[in-house]
């Protein structure tokens, strides 16, 4: 067997962090076995597959040590490959002038948010939430669902600054929304990723009388709500076991932008 070792650049021009990942690979024989030593930079699914003269890719199975799902970085990492165990493998192949090719991708993750979002127009209201979801080496998913009832103070105008004190009293003002939102999460450069998603969110807007009932305010009005398709989008950074994410949403013909932030842990 011609010695020789075949480095994989994992979408090399899209994401050259990932060809770093890899690095002083070599290989000796051991007896019948082989042994492929390598360095890892970061915690990755490490796989590892014979390359022949005509450039045919060989999925290895009979490999034993570092390697499979979620190999911690570190230096020196081992392992055993035996090639007279391997299952459809021609005798003939090893003979040839053939490559090793190790391969490592990013870990699945799954990751929980406790999301705040904040509405930084007229109305300065707070939604609280969850967020879950989960991304592999490029491309994920989330799902995030918020909601909020506050009271607020209110000097009487509704729309235009028209005062409405005949109708209503100052001060007495409350708020209800909820927001479901799903989408995707893309990798763009470890750790930081970008997220966009659409559902449905509902702001609504209810305003005391001096009789002491609540009114709930028509949608699109300066100080009322709305209710209908919503979107976010923003970016969202994994490290260590932790997350964090920051962006903005807003439901479709409502006057409030929203501010989202959140914070979280890695599984």
């Amino acid at each position: 067997m011609k010695k020789s070792i075949y480095l994989a650049l994992m979408l090399g021009v899209a994401l050259p962090m990932m060809a770093q990942q890899i690095s002083n690979a070599d290989f000796r024989q051991l007896g019948k076995d082989i042994q492929i030593v390598y360095d890892l930079n970061k915690k990755a699914n490490v796989r590892i597959s014979l390359i022949d003269s005509a450039g045919v890719e060989h999925p290895l199975q009979r490999l034993r040590g570092d390697v499979g799902k979620r190999i911690k970085p570190g230096a020196n990492h081992t392992v055993i490959w035996s090639p007279l165990d391997e299952p459809e493998m021609d005798p003939a192949l090893l003979n040839s002038d053939v490559q090793f090719k190790i391969k490592a991708r990013m870990p699945y993750r799954t990751f929980v948010m406790f999301n705040g979002n904040y509405a930084i127009f007229d109305s300065k209201q707070w939604q609280y939430g969850l967020t879950i979801g989960g991304v592999g080496h490029i491309f994920g998913w989330y799902i995030t669902g918020l909601s909020s009832f506050t009271f607020y103070k209110n000097n009487g105008k509704v729309e235009n600054g028209q005062t409405m004190d005949y109708l209503f009293q100052k001060d007495k003002g409350r708020q209800f929304a909820i927001q479901g939102t799903a989408g995707v999460v893309w990798r763009l450069w470890c750790p930081l990723e970008l997220y966009a998603g659409l559902g449905y969110g509902l702001r609504e807007v209810q305003q005391q009388t001096h009789d002491g009932k609540w009114i709930v305010l028509p949608d699109g009005l300066t100080y009322g709500g709305n209710r209908g398709l919503c979107y976010d989008f923003g970016l969202m950074i994994h490290g260590s076991g932790l997350g964090l994410r920051l962006g903005l949403s807003k439901i479709q013909g409502d006057k409030h932008l929203t501010m989202n932030f959140g914070i979280g842990f890695i599984i």
